[in-house]
């Protein structure tokens, strides 16, 4: 049985309030944050540079699969 994540929030999520809502609260959270030592544009930094390589092995690992398939259906060239 695969689980379908939209379908899931469809039927028992809730949304609940967004940063936006409290964009000052928000602001003094990022702020107290910062005055016990997280470095938030060091850790943003790292997501961004994780998720950007977790795309591409991702995309790298699509295109070998997509290669193995063409591969299997070409018919080879006489030689």
């Amino acid at each position: 049985m695969q689980h379908h994540p939209l379908r899931a929030f469809a039927q028992h999520g809730t949304i609940g309030p967004l940063v936006d809502a409290d964009p000052a609260g928000a602001e003094h959270v990022l702020a107290a944050a910062a005055t016990v030592g997280v470095d938030l544009p060091a850790i943003t930094a790292e997501l961004e540079r994780e998720g950007v390589q977790s795309f591409a092995d991702s995309y790298a690992e699509l295109v070998r699969c997509i290669e193995h398939k063409r591969a299997q259906i070409t018919p080879a060239a006489p030689g």
